[in-house]
């Protein structure tokens, strides 16, 4: 044999060589979604039965120092794994993709079934009395829950920053009211799912185990979400914070229409003319359809003898003027059978710090009557 052929032979048995030790070390390599570490026996029990009947038969619980793995599913090419993945998260749950090795997986491993039907849990020891039911929804007592949900428009303008409240258990919907929904921008690794069609946007926050004990959390991280929307691709900002509160509908609302109505109905008045019209429109009733109204209802204990209602706001949107409306009442107790009013008992903080105007229905009140107080105030688009 010629030293050509050797050289020649040497350089296929090197290549075989490498071939082989490739194509053994892809197969030693496996991809798994990882589901949680657990603490107790118990923990790990109750995330496990989260999982649907078909999918438990492709889990696997591990063992790490005193700690409990739970993992589904396992396959040697990543993309394979992405639809379980995708399945797991749409469920709520908050999996995790993880690189392996095979064989050191398979050494510390075992299928889930045969682990929980060996598992010894403790004794549980009888309550001697029934537990008391826990409230669906704890948070809805909270006042400042209470307040945002009641008083705060659940309508969103863009460009600017606003925090609203979502709920942490169950599907949200944002409705972008422009147009399609372009994308979505949010952290990933706070545990946050969004799925988007046409108009909607569906946000979960995603259940995650406590790192103390392992058993199952709600989310309590406020997160930011970006949302692009309508044919003019406008940016709104929301801090949600997750609570615990039924699901929110948030409707993303481009003003630019209203603003140009609202324009055109202030068009050619001097500037104290249009504080007079919108007392006027507010007065009669006759608020056109451009303009913002929140409807606040909430009393304020600024008066010995007088109640007072913060009714409503009223803004016009591009003109740079809002609108607060109160009702004014004597109070039950008070020893007076009539109350001369005037405006400028109004010009306290707890009413207005930017007063452009202030009108009253009437001058004076007596028992059993009310009046309508109106102030204008400068307000930033």
């Amino acid at each position: 044999m010629t030293s050509k052929k050797l050289i020649f032979k040497a350089i296929l048995t090197v290549l075989a060589v490498l071939l082989f030790s490739v194509a053994a070390h892809a197969e030693t390599t496996t991809y798994t979604v990882r589901l949680g570490e657990f603490k107790t026996l118990a923990a790990i029990t109750e995330y496990y039965r989260l999982i649907p009947k078909k999918l438990q038969q492709a889990a696997m619980v591990c063992r790490e120092g005193n700690n409990y793995i739970l993992n589904c599913g396992a396959y040697f090419q990543e993309k394979d794994i992405q639809p379980l993945f995708m399945n797991l998260k749409e469920l709520g749950l908050n999996p995790r993709i993880i690189k392996q090795d095979f064989k050191h997986a398979s050494a510390d491993c075992g299928p889930a079934d045969d682990f929980f039907k060996a598992a010894t849990y403790p004794p549980v020891s009888k309550p001697s009395s029934a537990p008391a039911k826990a409230k669906v929804y704890a948070d809805l007592k909270h006042p400042d829950v209470a307040g945002h949900l009641a008083s705060v428009s659940r309508t969103l303008l863009p460009e600017t920053t606003t925090k609203v409240y979502l709920s942490n258990r169950d599907v949200n919907r944002i409705i972008c009211q422009n147009g399609p929904i372009r994308d979505v921008v949010y952290s990933q690794e706070k545990g946050i799912s969004v799925k988007t069609h046409e108009n909607n946007a569906f946000v979960k926050f995603l259940m995650a185990p406590d790192p103390a004990y392992g058993h199952m959390m709600y989310s309590d991280t406020p997160s930011e979400i970006y949302v692009v929307c309508g044919a003019d691709s406008l940016v709104y900002t929301l801090i949600a914070e997750p609570k615990n509160i039924p699901a929110q509908t948030i409707e993303l609302a481009s003003r630019k229409k209203d603003i140009r109505t609202t324009l055109s109905v202030f068009e050619g008045l001097a500037f104290e003319k249009k504080i007079l019209h919108l007392i006027q429109a507010a007065y009669k009733d006759e608020v056109a359809d451009s303009f913002s109204v929140t409807m606040v209802n909430q009393p304020l204990n600024l008066f010995r003898d007088m109640d007072i209602l913060f009714s409503r706001q009223v803004i016009a949107d591009g003109e740079g003027l809002a609108l607060k409306e109160f009702i004014i009442s004597v109070k039950p107790t008070s020893g007076e059978k009539s109350i001369r009013l005037e405006e400028s008992f109004f010009l306290v903080p707890e009413i207005t710090q930017k007063p452009l105007g202030i009108a009253l229905e009437r001058m004076s009140l007596a028992m059993g009557q009310v009046s309508r107080l109106f102030v204008v105030e400068k307000h930033t688009d």
